[in-house]
């Protein structure tokens, strides 16, 4: 699999950590990077996901670590999603399509992504209550 793959509603960066690095570390909001250092200095075999939006560069990040999709190879454990955030509902859509793909008898893979349609849930209202306030304070 190549490191960067294109679709129509997101893009997806595997197999290559540092460029996943790279990427988080060339955006204002830095907590993707602050979480990933705190858990995987930690515990490198931790599986995980992060959701973050954000603002400034108007995007949704995904950050998988240990990912049970096994799109990684070569030793990597980062795996990277990422789209304007105005596809956050094609995003939702896209990962919810998986349930429908994935088999009944792999548990781990349904339960990540049950868990990364809810955080992506969170992440939409979350930016959903903000344009509210934006808005009634004028």
């Amino acid at each position: 699999m190549s490191d960067r793959v294109i679709n129509k509603t997101h893009d997806l960066i595997v197999n290559n950590d540092m460029a996943i690095i790279d990427f988080l570390a060339d955006l204002e909001d830095r907590s993707p990077i602050r979480i990933l250092h705190r858990y995987l200095t930690k515990q490198k075999n931790l599986r995980s996901c992060i959701v973050c939006h954000h603002k400034k560069e108007k995007l949704i990040t995904i950050v998988l670590s240990n990912d049970p999709f096994e799109l990684n190879a070569l030793g990597n454990v980062l795996t990277l999603f990422y789209a304007p955030s105005e596809n956050i509902d094609k995003i939702m859509r896209y990962f919810a399509d998986w349930l429908s793909i994935i088999d009944y008898s792999e548990k781990p893979k349904r339960a990540a992504v049950r868990e990364l349609v809810n955080l992506l849930i969170a992440c939409k209202d979350k930016i959903e209550r903000q344009n509210v306030q934006t808005d009634f304070m004028g």
